[in-house]
């Protein structure tokens, strides 16, 4: 038996490795509402077992954000040791203990965005290179990230997930067909992240932003407008109330073709934003002529634009 002092509860969960590299299994305890506790050199008959605590661990800063669900056991430097993974703020870092100099950092991970909050991790293991996967709550993101060609770090992917908020994650293979993917679990629900196979993404083509700052686009419909065989696009703004139609040229540009004020607002200062009038807008053939037209829906009316099919 060994005595953990200073130590006033018992722990909630611990990684066992080799942190001092002297080929001996060190524990690290976390422990609810304290600073993490290392066993140093734990053997069947604990003689040589010494408990470290914040005070006695130099260095202890480098590792003070540690916890059960934003830490796990990698190595990540390929000296053949696993080191403690850390996540925190927006890095990722790897920390070993030396018995004389304390805790040091070997590699770290660090995400561009200044605003991230990496909080949950995980490894997911792999034959030639392991995956690192954190959750970041400001974004509510999980973070992929391995070594590139060259052997360096990288962010590799970033997977959205909407409102659902991590508190602990777990890398493996959870879906009955060996293909890899990460559980997520929150207070009141988990998630299974599968992350093999294809799957739909975005990617930005064209964009387009008018030079009048004094616009609330907030309705889009798309439609033929003018028989083409194209596709257009038509946008109702709340501020002014207009009607912008935009094109596509070859290149997949956004072009606008043409605007034009829907109505006149009462108010001096321009329409009510909160009204948002025009408030929606069909594109279909209203007219019976193999067309389509442009319905507008404004207040308790619709105003009906009809394709012009042949010059007057």
């Amino acid at each position: 038996m060994l005595k953990l002092e200073d130590v006033k509860r018992p722990p909630e969960s611990m990684l066992s490795g080799d942190f001092d590299h002297d080929g001996v299994t060190d524990l690290v305890l976390f422990i609810p509402g304290e600073p993490l506790v290392m066993v140093q050199s734990v053997t069947p008959d604990l003689a040589r077992a010494k408990v470290l605590t914040d005070k006695t661990m130099p260095q202890f800063g480098l590792v003070q954000a540690a916890g059960p669900g934003n830490t796990a056991m990698l190595d990540a430097d390929g000296d053949g040791h696993d080191e403690l993974l850390i996540a925190d703020q927006n890095f990722v870092r790897a920390c070993a203990f030396d018995p004389a100099r304390g805790w040091r950092v070997v590699e770290q991970v660090t995400l561009p965005e200044a605003s991230s909050q990496l909080t949950a991790l995980a490894v997911l293991p792999g034959a030639e290179r392991p995956t690192i996967v954190a959750f970041d709550k400001a974004s509510k993101r999980l973070v992929l990230m391995d070594r590139d060609a060259s052997g360096a770090w990288q962010v590799r992917d970033r997977l959205r997930f909407g409102a659902f908020d991590a508190t602990t994650i777990a890398a493996g293979r959870f879906t009955g067909d060996e293909q890899p993917s990460v559980v997520a679990i929150s207070p009141g629900a988990f998630a299974v992240v599968r992350l093999a196979g294809q799957r739909v993404t975005l990617d930005e083509v064209s964009s387009y932003r008018s030079d009048n700052e004094n616009r609330l686009e907030h309705e889009i419909e798309v439609g033929d407008l003018n028989s083409d065989g194209y596709m257009d696009m038509v946008v109702l703004d709340a501020r002014e109330q207009m009607c912008q139609i935009f094109s596509f040229s070859a290149t997949r540009r956004i072009v606008l073709a043409t605007e034009f004020e829907v109505f006149e607002s009462r108010l001096f200062r321009g329409g009510d934003s909160r009204e948002f009038e025009p408030r929606a807008a069909i594109v279909t053939d209203l007219t019976g002529d193999g067309a389509n037209d442009l319905i507008l829906e404004v207040h308790d009316r619709y105003i009906v634009h009809p394709q012009m099919t042949r010059p007057r």
